[in-house]
């Protein structure tokens, strides 16, 4: 499964859409929907959703570069970028987002999907 994600290795995050209580991340083509906000680290900052300034730094991932992508199966997925940056996706089941019926789903610019759950 971890396999399709190597398609964004060397990709741009060329969007970001936050979609009322979901957010989908757009690599030219392949797309990462989230339904569990996802924890962003700016070299030595970090933002949660609820934090100021989520949103804008957020945003700045646009147009850099995935170089590495980790994924831990039910614990988390990691997208480690050109800058240092980084945005993890927890998916490790628990009392806060036991109700989430999939973390994310995945779809590759060729049409292969899988689901985070």
């Amino acid at each position: 499964m971890s396999d399709l994600f190597k398609s964004i290795i060397g990709e741009q995050l060329s969007s970001v859409e936050f979609v009322q209580d979901y957010l989908q991340l757009h690599f030219d083509g392949n797309v990462l929907t989230c339904y569990s906000w996802p924890k962003i680290h700016l070299l030595d900052v970090s933002f949660e959703f609820q934090s100021n300034g989520y949103r804008d730094a957020l945003c700045a991932f646009i147009s850099r570069i995935v170089n590495r992508v980790n994924f831990e199966e039910n614990k988390k997925l990691e997208l480690f970028f050109e800058t240092g940056y980084s945005i993890t996706l927890d998916i490790n089941r628990n009392e806060a987002n036991v109700s989430l019926p999939e973390f994310a789903y995945f779809t590759s610019i060729e049409g292969e999907w899988f689901v985070l759950d």
